[in-house]
Order: structure tokens, then C-alpha cells, then sequence
């Protein structure tokens, strides 16, 4: 959700990126259930499901996301997967260069991903 979703598009974009579908959660709570399951369906059930945040691992919504999203999938043997900033004891980097290259990293990971088909834009807001 937010800007680093806007900022993973333009990536995705720039790089030619077509097997990694972008789905943007705006409405964490109450947790969007059927809609998120919806989209997650549409996909194969070899497509991996990830987390993406900004935030290290022990700020943001990734616990919470995580315990709305994996049930979800659980009964198609999928587990839900985080991509971002390692845990950390502080929200920033403290060096903006620092903060480019971890952001950067992050990308790289998400648009790596292996895919089976091309993606479809899904630009919801929940």
C-alpha cells in the first residue's frame, strides 16, 4: 500500500517487467478478505504470494498482513512471502543513499520473481 507501490509500478515499467502482477491494499482494516482472495485466485496456483513493504520486517503491516492473507491461501499449499527491509531498531537508514540502495534491492527481488504468464494490471483500491 502507498507510495512504494506507485514506486514498484514505475520499476516494473522501466525494466520491461511483465510476469509480476501488483496488486495495492489500501484498506488493511477490517482486512479486505474476499476481494484480496478474489485476485489472489485468478492466478495459477504455482503463482507465488508475496508481502511487499518499506518498512523493516518489524514495523509496517506485515504481521497482520500475514495472518489475514495466509489463511487464504493455505489450503493450496502456499505460503506467503516478505520482501523488505530487514527487522531493524529504527524506521530509517539514517543516509538516503543507504535507503536507495535498500529500495532498490527490494525491487530487484519482487521483479525477479519466476512467472508462469504475463501479468494483469490490477489497480484496486480497497
Amino acid at each position: 500500500s502507498g507510495k512504494v507501490y506507485y514506486e514498484l509500478l514505475a520499476a516494473r515499467e522501466q525494466k520491461k517487467v511483465e510476469h509480476v502482477a501488483l496488486v495495492r491494499v489500501e484498506q488493511l482494516y477490517p482486512f479486505p478478505h474476499a476481494q484480496v482472495q478474489d485476485v489472489i485466485f485468478r492466478y495459477p496456483m504455482t503463482a507465488e504470494v508475496v508481502w511487499l513493504q518499506e518498512e523493516p520486517r518489524n514495523m509496517g503491516p506485515w504481521r497482520f498482513a500475514h495472518e489475514q492473507i495466509q489463511p487464504l491461501i493455505a489450503e493450496t499449499r502456499r505460503v506467503l512471502r516478505y520482501i523488505g527491509r530487514p527487522e531493524s531498531a529504527s524506521p530509517a537508514t539514517g543516509s538516503h543513499q543507504r535507503h536507495v540502495e535498500e529500495q532498490n534491492a527490494i525491487f530487484e527481488e519482487a521483479l525477479a520473481l519466476a512467472g508462469a504468464r504475463p501479468a494483469r494490471e490490477l489497480q484496486r483500491r480497497w
